[in-house]
């Protein structure tokens, strides 16, 4: 899709009132050119902006939404419908997140209701893995992981494991990280497993080829230069 016609269409659906920077529209561009895509972009270059704007654009009236993340990312998700979608926007647009929580019993009436959107901690993901695999397999699931890299362990820690067993049953699927190799390369195999399971992308990782090499134009990274951060003043004062 050309900028305008990304600006045009998120515009139907009432995304007005947050003006997305170029980088950001750059970012979309990508990922809507992906059928799976991740984001390292660096913090503060909207990356829950870009990816709630991604997911109306790839939907449609059966997709479900599920964001799976740490509790420090559920205010953002919360808040960038408030913050991106004026107020006469259809009511699937301005839908609130659902928070899955209160353990097995509570998820599972959650998840049958009419509700769309989700999401999930990590530790809450764990607990109730089997009725979330459930879910993906019965429903059209886009399925992001916000501060993917908490996954990096694999089939060595429970989020992995369950993440990777499920990761062929979302019709499409999202990571989100600023800091997705926060040890070393390797802490991307995993990741990239999850986004393109069967692909082998994770085991070259492994086998020590660059992440460049391996992943190409599969994501896309905004960094702090792309953010035109004025220049850093620092101001020193002695203290007894």
């Amino acid at each position: 899709l050309t900028e305008t016609e990304i600006v045009e269409r998120l515009q139907r659906f009432g995304f007005t009132k947050r003006v997305l920077k170029k980088f950001q529209i750059r970012d979309l561009q990508r990922l809507l050119s992906l059928p799976n895509g991740a984001n390292f972009s660096v913090p503060g270059a909207g990356k829950t902006t870009v990816t709630f704007a991604l997911h109306l654009l790839v939907r449609n009236e059966n997709t479900k939404l599920i964001v799976v993340g740490p509790k420090s990312s559920f205010p953002a998700w919360s808040e960038v419908i408030d913050e991106c979608i004026i107020e006469n926007s259809p009511e699937w647009v301005k839908e609130s997140f659902t928070i899955l929580t209160g353990g097995v019993d509570s998820i599972r009436q959650s998840l049958s209701s009419t509700a769309k959107r989700y999401i999930i901690n990590y530790e809450q993901l764990i607990s109730s893995s089997g009725i979330f695999i459930n879910y993906l397999m019965q429903n059209n699931v886009h399925l992001i992981l916000d501060e993917s890299h908490r996954m990096k362990g694999g089939l060595s820690v429970k989020r992995g494991i369950v993440l990777l067993n499920a990761a062929t049953l979302p019709i499409r699927r999202d990571i989100l990280s600023g800091t997705p190799m926060p040890q070393s390369a390797i802490d991307l195999k995993s990741q990239l497993d999850f986004l393109w399971p069967g692909t082998g992308l994770g085991q070259r990782i492994s086998m020590g080829e660059t992440p460049r090499s391996v992943i190409g134009n599969l994501y896309v990274r905004t960094t702090k230069k792309d953010l035109e951060l004025p220049p850093v003043k620092r101001h020193f004062l002695k203290v007894p």
